[in-house]
């Protein structure tokens, strides 16, 4: 087609051929028409998509309400062991005590990276009972605190102390046979 156009002449007009050929091309392209029943078969194609029940979407919002819930409280309890083994670390063990006593998250939404906030607990009254011991060996208050501490899977704090507490009998009757006079013969 481009070898039967005539160049434009002076003023910029196209030739005949060009002409003819694009009303002859309108006149095709208007002279087509739909069938009558066309615009049936539209609506009929259209109303043939599948419409699901709104029992899935109402299952799908409940499904991603409880996700997004496990999400937040897997972060809540990752923020609250994370800030109890801050305590430990800085030696403030009154602090991780009250931090992990106040936490009502289980842990099943700890997640398997985080610690395990009961053997943080462990550490934490162990710890903080050793420092009662040293400063006063006769502390009852870190006595109560080696009792709370629990046996737990891989915690190695549990048998801490009761090695603590089978070496405080050992003292507490050395010093009670000391303290003893001794029998005296007849």
């Amino acid at each position: 087609m481009d070898s039967e156009r005539e160049p434009a002449g002076e003023n910029g007009s196209t030739s005949e051929l060009d002409v003819e050929a694009i009303n002859s091309m309108a006149d095709k392209i208007l002279a087509e028409q739909l069938p009558v029943d066309a615009p049936d078969k539209i609506i009929k194609a259209q109303s043939k998509t599948y419409k699901h029940p709104m029992a899935i979407d109402l299952l799908l919002a409940v499904g991603l309400l409880f996700a997004m819930a496990g999400l937040t409280v897997s972060f809540v309890k990752t923020y609250i062991t994370h800030s109890a083994k801050t305590s430990i670390l800085q030696g403030n063990y009154k602090a991780a005590i009250g931090i992990l006593h106040g936490s009502p998250i289980p842990e099943f939404f700890g997640g398997a990276g985080t610690d395990n906030s009961e053997d943080l607990l462990n550490q934490a009254l162990y710890l903080d009972a050793m420092e009662k011991l040293d400063a006063n060996r006769d502390d009852q208050t870190a006595l109560q605190e080696l009792a709370k501490v629990t046996p737990s899977q891989g915690s190695a704090y549990y048998d801490l102390a009761q090695d603590q507490f089978r070496k405080l009998k050992l003292q507490q009757r050395e010093t009670e046979a000391q303290s003893k006079p001794a029998p005296q013969p007849n």
